[in-house]
């Protein structure tokens, strides 16, 4: 796929979109790079999750995630919005991705990152910052971790669909009681890492280790795996996927920076990236996954021949269950309903998958048939927020 052309210079005058409210007024712009400090700061404070002192972390993640990566694309920026003082209340952060349809190159908008300051009538805020990327150069648009607000923006009334099957998690766990201690409710955070209640969180599940391996473990398997690098996910890529399926375009360059990212938080978990062969050495697809021995792992993609599927995903289930993950969390993707719930997985539904296309071919790919994972939004690196 070629370079995107531009239509506009570095010069060109930003997009400005006033929302006003009683005598408060404010402006929307494309995101600058002097704009990262604060951004990162207003984030933190406004969601609540990013562990203090690690603002300047944050903000080298949005500097790398949506300016420096090797897909930035001018054409479709992120943007921030500004109180009629100059400060920064609110970002959606929009990550560039290249698309093959067939024989049709394309550009993806991702929209993630989203935050606006309570103090700052987010719901207007969020609405006008989801309207000025929407009227982007891109293809399409998707958002997976949309609010309603967006959600509302996304509606059928402006073009917009429900992607109903992504909004779908698997969970397969083994553990109970490390998976207890792990999801204590963000109210009683305190609880979390409570020397008594890991102790019974601990003491559960030795209790019932011996009937977790014998009821719970995964089936073995006759496959066997090998490190998955940008070069042989190219190589496969051709032959496993459909060539008519909706996909991100990869490249070296990008898969390399997307991997290198992935390792830069310990917290999210070890990522692993393995290649599926059969016993004849057959390459049958692969999966990518953050394994966190005792705790929740994530799926991050899985890509298979249809008649492959099965076999990939036991093979990860069975390397997650050997290398002490409590649990495993996935998104449905097309092709793995079935195979999840034959394998007791428990399906959990989170909502807020969105997609968009001026296209009508496009919007029911990204739909009905597109590939698109984990892998390819913010979810990647989604543990440094």
């Amino acid at each position: 796929m070629g370079e995107p052309a531009l239509a506009r210079s570095d010069a060109a005058r930003p997009r400005l979109t006033a929302l006003t409210g009683g005598r408060a007024r404010a402006s929307v712009r494309e995101l600058r790079r002097t704009d990262l400090p604060e951004v990162a700061a207003m984030f933190a404070e406004t969601m609540g999750t990013t562990p203090p002192g690690t603002e300047a972390q944050l903000a080298g993640f949005f500097g790398r995630a949506l300016l420096d990566h090797p897909w930035a694309d001018p054409e479709i920026p992120s943007f921030v919005a500004e109180s009629p003082g100059g400060g920064i209340v609110g970002l959606v952060g929009v990550q560039a991705r290249r698309l093959r349809l067939g024989e049709r190159d394309m550009r993806l908008a991702c929209l993630g990152f989203f935050a606006v300051h309570p103090h700052a009538r987010p719901g207007a805020i969020a609405l006008t910052l989801a309207s000025e990327v929407m009227h982007g150069a891109q293809d399409a648009s998707v958002a997976d971790s949309a609010s309603v607000v967006v959600e509302r923006f996304f509606a059928p009334r402006h073009g917009g669909r429900v992607v109903e099957l992504s909004g779908v998690h698997w969970v397969r766990a083994w553990r109970p009681g490390a998976v207890a201690d792990g999801l204590a409710p963000a109210t009683t955070a305190r609880l979390r890492g409570c020397a008594p209640l890991h102790a019974l969180g601990r003491g559960i599940d030795r209790g019932t280790a011996r009937a977790s391996r014998r009821i719970l473990a995964p089936e073995r398997t006759d496959t066997v795996a090998q490190p998955l690098t940008p070069a042989l996910l190219l190589e496969h890529q051709p032959s496993i996927l459909p060539p008519d399926s909706l996909h991100v375009a990869y490249d070296e360059p990008y898969l390399t920076w997307l991997f290198t990212e992935m390792g830069r938080s310990p917290a999210r978990g070890l990522p692993i990236a393995h290649l599926v062969r059969d016993g004849g050495g057959r390459a049958l697809g692969w999966y990518v996954y953050y394994l966190r021995p005792g705790g929740r792992s994530e799926v991050m993609q899985i890509v298979a021949r249809p008649r492959d599927h099965g076999a990939v995903l036991d093979h990860l289930l069975r390397h997650a269950w050997e290398h002490g993950s409590a649990m495993l969390r996935g998104r449905l993707e097309p092709g793995l309903t079935a195979l999840v719930c034959r394998r007791r997985c428990m399906l959990w539904y989170r909502g807020g998958a969105l997609a968009h296309a001026r296209d009508p071919e496009v919007a029911d790919a990204l739909v009905h048939h597109g590939t698109l994972s984990r892998l390819d939004n913010e979810w990647f690196s989604d543990s440094l927020i």
